[in-house]
């Protein structure tokens, strides 16, 4: 909450100036369904047990070792009230990924996995984002016939997410679940450019602490292009980078899943 509050102050001083508005003149709602190809890598660690010891373990790669390699569709939307440039809005993904005919070989001890076994996972993550964002300056003085439009504001982001992985030669098999205690502040940065029809937009967000099952660093962002099909109706693409470092324990045993996702995404924007 003191970084929520800490963000916030940091950004009500430059929406203060007389210049800028809090909240657009004539906000208006839409709706943006969106499919994304996505694909998770990164390294995990999780301490084993021993003869009663417990032993801290070296990170094995999610991919080689857990067959966390596969690209795989995410689902989600976003419905917002602004501008189409700030205001407020709300984002939710879902996505899922696994390989089912092919198998990781894990390079060394990870809870009950024991090095050389053929493993098949699931990866399951959710993401919801609300966002408070202003815009704080724009012109078309820099490059002839273009709008330049500089925002910035607050995400309040959630992820939960989970791993279950199971050899398939041996009896061992284990499971992973991990999520943030009351949402994750984070700046959020907007830039974008408009040459009617067209759109270019770079949305960062990032931010860095310990919020529960998430400890470390957080990048979000997203540089997308949009295409004004016909008036109310415009459809964008573009590539996604989002990092999270998760941690947690399971049955006394503590792991750390330092991560990210990425990939393309595609969505309709519907102005209601």
């Amino acid at each position: 909450m003191m970084r929520s509050v800490f963000l916030l102050a940091c950004i009500f001083p430059l929406a203060a100036c007389s210049s800028v508005r809090l909240f657009p003149k004539k906000p208006k709602v839409t709706f943006s369904p969106e499919i994304a190809d996505l694909k998770l890598q990164g390294r995990a660690s999780m301490q084993s047990v021993s003869s009663g010891t417990v032993i801290n373990n070296p990170r094995i790669s999610l991919g080689t070792s857990l067959n966390l390699s596969d690209r795989d569709n995410a689902y989600g939307g976003r419905l917002s009230y602004g501008d189409g440039f700030s205001g407020i809005g709300f984002r939710f993904i879902q996505f899922s990924e696994n390989a089912v005919k092919t198998t990781g070989t894990v390079e060394d001890n990870f809870g009950s996995l024991r090095p050389g076994d053929k493993v098949r996972s699931e990866f399951r993550w959710n993401n919801y984002a609300f966002d408070y964002l202003v815009s704080l300056y724009e012109t078309k003085k820099w490059i002839p016939k273009t709008l330049l439009r500089f925002g910035a504001g607050i995400s309040i982001q959630h992820n939960d997410a989970s791993v279950e992985a199971i050899s398939q030669f041996t009896p061992h098999q284990q499971t992973i679940s991990f999520e943030d205690d009351f949402g994750i502040p984070m700046l959020l940065l907007r830039a974008e450019g408009e040459y009617k029809p067209i759109k270019v937009r770079l949305n960062l967000a990032l931010s860095h602490g310990n919020y529960g099952g998430f400890n470390g660093d957080f990048l979000d962002l997203r540089l997308s292009g949009q295409y004004k099909i016909q008036k109310g109706i415009s459809a964008y693409a573009g590539f996604w980078h989002y990092n999270f470092p998760g941690e947690g324990s399971k049955d006394g045993l503590a792991f750390d899943f330092s991560s990210s996702i990425e990939g393309f995404f595609a969505g309709l924007r519907f102005d209601l």
